[in-house]
């Protein structure tokens, strides 16, 4: 490391803590869920091979620390406070059920299991890489409160390893540059607005929207979360997430290493992890069809570090969280085409809005690059279906491509002088964007006292909602979390502690 007016680093090191931070939840769930002769095997394997993924990915490369990167550290810190991590400002709704699982891995023992007063039982089941180093703290101190501070910083950190990656991977040469991708990071967004305006010169009644909805009714529900919204949500789904795409973007010719860097993501959010999927295969048939050798391909893709990921980290969180995904859900929650008779005009139009303007002014440096045209694929695909009661399967999947277009757009505003127009275009897009999502941000430290904590948006517990025969609990609260029959689950009865 040395010191003038910047501060480098290895890229190596950044390497390091961005695995490191991926894999401290796999390895807490191998250690705190499952039993001794799953976790150690897991354990010794993944250690193998992440080992040799740091050796074969290692980069001569230096990380440039500039003082307005440093600058970018801290406003991160100011806006993760704004959002509500660490509650320390007003929490969105969904932290309902992250205080409450928090909570519960604070406060129960590993597994946890909720045993019911009418004899009902059933396993926590869900996403929760992100949450488990915090709460192991928390449970060490008996303290949710130091889980959530944990929390929070966790986080932090998870978004501050992006941002410096970045700024490697994307060249950045000034504190303009910087500044750029500071704030793409923040506050990247999709034109709702534009996109709703122009919808209601083709439809007549527009469903409901606002800032974060293109539309919304009993049918049709779409949204592209900006980066601000995905962040003050669902961060479980996004850190990683981005993390692992950051990665991903420099060393999408290592296929070897496929699994172990792709798959880690599963068990930060399903739905954002599918969004990686089409990535892979599209990568993966690149490789294939460019290369001369293509018996290499196929041995790099079956490599022994794809395999024993494969058959131990994959094998262990997919037999988990089946326990959830393949139980019997009510229609409304289920996998199913959008419903868009009569009404192909919404989806048009959110498409040719939300997703073609951005990829049209990004076609001129990307027409050659595969990761584009996935991207746009993705997005134009993505709308066709919807899962859930808000089509989660929409707003979640399109984490990856979403991040993806963030990316090229980074890299057009940087070189904003061979791109004049297009840049100019775009900025003024993303401004218009991201306008509304800046002020409620500033909004939020304006009114903030910071004397006080927010209200603490809790459910308590998820255990208060395991009863399936209850019709009072709403069913998504009913079968989104749990493994229920645990007399006849393979993960509780083979695998757990």
């Amino acid at each position: 490391m040395s010191f003038n007016s910047n501060i480098t680093i290895s890229a190596n090191l950044l390497m390091v803590a961005m695995l490191t931070y991926i894999y401290v939840g796999i390895a807490l769930f191998l250690f705190g869920w499952c039993a001794w002769y799953v976790s150690i095997p897991c354990a010794l394997a993944l250690s193998y091979v992440v080992v040799n993924m740091i050796r074969d990915c290692k980069s001569c490369a230096q990380v440039t620390i500039r003082p307005s990167t440093i600058i970018g550290i801290i406003v991160i810190g100011v806006i993760s406070y704004a959002i509500g991590w660490g509650r320390f400002t007003e929490q969105a709704a969904d932290y309902a059920k992250h205080n409450a699982i928090m909570n519960d891995l604070v406060s129960q023992e590993w597994p946890v299991v909720y045993e019911g007063s009418n004899g009902e039982s059933a396993l926590l089941t869900y996403y929760l890489g992100q949450y488990l180093f915090p709460c192991l703290v928390g449970k060490f101190f008996a303290s949710y409160r130091i889980a959530e501070i944990l929390n929070a910083i966790w986080s932090y950190w998870g978004i501050t390893l992006v941002y410096i990656n970045l700024t490697r991977i994307l060249k950045s040469k000034s504190a303009f540059h910087d500044f750029i991708i500071l704030f793409l990071i923040l506050f990247f967004s999709c034109p709702t607005e534009i996109g709703s305006a122009t919808l209601s010169l083709f439809v007549k009644e527009v469903p409901y929207h606002n800032t974060q909805w293109f539309c919304y009714d009993s049918h049709i529900k779409l949204q592209y979360s900006s980066s601000i919204v995905a962040l003050r949500w669902v961060y479980p789904q996004v850190i990683v997430n981005w993390m692992i795409l950051t990665i991903f973007i420099e060393n999408h010719k290592k296929t070897q290493y496929y699994i172990p860097l792709l798959l880690p993501a599963l068990f930060y959010g399903s739905l954002s992890f599918l969004g990686l999927i089409p990535y892979a295969i599209v990568g993966a048939v690149s490789q294939f069809v460019s290369s001369k050798d293509k018996v290499s391909v196929m041995k790099s893709l079956l490599s022994p570090y794809n395999i024993l990921t494969s058959v131990t980290l994959g094998l262990v969180i997919i037999v988990y969280l089946l326990g959830n995904v393949a139980s019997q859900k009510p229609v409304e929650l289920s996998f199913r085409l959008t419903d868009y008779s009569g009404r192909w005009a919404i989806y048009i139009v959110f498409v040719t809005v939300m997703v073609m303007i951005y990829m049209l002014l990004l076609a001129k440096e990307n027409w050659k690059n595969w990761m584009f045209y996935t991207t746009m694929f993705s997005l134009s695909l993505y709308p066709l279906f919807t899962m859930g009661y808000h089509n989660d399967f929409t707003m979640r999947c399109s984490i990856p491509a979403l991040y993806v277009m963030m990316v090229m757009t980074t890299k057009l505003l940087m070189n904003f002088k061979k791109a004049i127009l297009r840049a100019t275009i775009m900025s003024v897009l993303i401004l218009l964007s991201s306008a509304r999502f800046c002020y409620h941000t500033l909004d939020a430290l304006k009114s903030d006292d910071i004397t006080q904590l927010a209200d603490n948006y809790s459910y308590g517990t998820m255990g208060r909602f395991i009863y399936r025969d209850d019709p009072t609990i709403d069913k998504s609260l009913k079968y989104n979390y749990f493994t229920y029959d645990l007399s006849e689950s393979p993960f509780y009865k083979y695998f757990a502690r």
